[in-house]
């Protein structure tokens, strides 16, 4: 019987486990894989780049580098201790299926959502650092005339006019790969089926323990009747 309930144990913690990692993950990676799924993979063309040079500091992006939340009369208040960084700005011209599309290179995602204008960002406490690692990036990616793979919403122009305003972007990386997609459903699925599997053999092995017992007991009540 202790090994039955164990099983049950066992199996409905894999249960809980599965609905869990679900929920976190349906509100991440699922959620995020679907939102960016309108991205596909194609090529893009450095065409022209644009970055604040340190003699224009005062044109530099503000960042929050690190926050704290303080107790104050008016309430709980958030204070931030700022830094700054050179925006870099990398023109790409994108294969789409209408043609060469002129679109604002993004690192990723979220650096494309916190800064629309720029095409990576540092926030580190030195801004030194900031412009070194901006530079770092501008080498590997913005050389006028280098082609690399990157994404891009092909089906977010409705003509073939080459669009030259740059309100277009394309991602260098994606937050999340398929890889990342198939295993964030595979492996709590699977988790969640082993806690059934076991659950289903614990409660079935319960009952045919308890069953065994009461046919033990009926057993034993007529031979002491036969008596």
């Amino acid at each position: 019987m202790q090994r039955s309930i164990l099983f049950i144990l066992i199996g409905g913690g894999l249960i809980v486990v599965t609905l869990v990692l679900f929920l976190a993950l349906g509100v991440t990676v699922i959620q995020t894989y679907n939102n960016e799924s309108e991205y596909k993979k194609t090529k893009c063309h450095v065409r022209g780049i644009d970055v604040q040079p340190m003699n224009s500091k005062d044109d530099w992006y503000k960042c929050p580098w690190t926050c704290t939340v303080n107790h104050t009369p008016d309430g709980l208040k958030t204070q931030c201790e700022i830094s700054e960084f050179p925006c870099l700005r990398i023109v790409v011209d994108v294969e789409t299926k209408f043609g060469l599309k002129s679109a604002i290179l993004h690192e990723n995602p979220d650096k494309m959502r916190k800064y629309t204008d720029c095409s990576t960002y540092y926030c580190d406490r030195d801004s030194v650092v900031n412009e070194k690692e901006v530079n770092k990036f501008r080498k590997k990616y913005g050389n006028i005339g280098s082609q690399y793979s990157c994404y891009y919403n092909v089906d977010s122009l409705q003509s073939d006019d080459y669009d030259d305003d740059g309100q277009e972007h394309a991602l260098l990386k994606l937050s999340y790969n398929q890889a990342s997609y198939v295993n964030s459903i595979f492996w709590p699925a699977l988790a969640g089926l082993v806690g059934l599997v076991m659950g289903l053999y614990g409660l079935f092995t319960l009952y045919a323990e308890k069953k065994r017992a009461s046919d033990e007991r009926k057993k034993n009540a007529r031979l002491l009747n036969e008596y």
